[in-house]
């Protein structure tokens, strides 16, 4: 019964994500406008502002997170469930308290949300990538890998 509740707060997580990449596609192809004909400088400043953009939004991920976890067990409070779930985020849900069944079953959860958005995220960072090579062979650059 408990994985039955717990599953909609994982798609809750993936839909949250799923908005900060809808808010930061518009932010990168603003400031690829309008940073990239400078230069590589440019372009490269376009994607740390998509950098930065994302590790902000994870914090965002991971907040969420915790607000479930803490919602799920009152006995908690906010920083000690953030820090549950930024130590679970990354691994594979193994630092879970012991006391219930909810913290054994929360851990590998909140490390699936993790492994799912971390590989969104590096397949949205790839894209945007894309985006500034189609950039500079459209302003006459060319690509900035030559071949022999």
């Amino acid at each position: 019964m408990a994985l039955l509740l717990s599953v909609p707060s994982v798609f809750a997580v993936l839909a949250c994500h799923w908005l900060g990449l809808v808010l930061i596609r518009p932010a990168f192809a603003a400031s690829l406008r309008r940073f990239g004909p400078r230069g590589t400088w440019g372009e490269d400043l376009s994607l740390a502002v998509v950098i930065v953009l994302l590790v902000a939004w994870l914090f965002v991920d991971v907040a969420l997170c915790a607000a479930i976890l803490m919602a799920r067990d009152g006995s908690i409070g906010f920083d000690q469930s953030f820090l549950f779930a930024v130590a679970n985020f990354t691994t594979v849900g193994a630092s879970a308290p012991g006391g219930s069944e909810f913290w054994g079953l929360a851990g590998p959860l909140v490390a699936m949300c993790g492994i799912f958005i971390f590989g969104w995220t590096t397949s949205f960072l790839v894209d945007c990538s894309h985006a500034v090579r189609e950039f500079r062979q459209t302003i006459g650059r060319g690509p900035t890998i030559t071949k022999r």
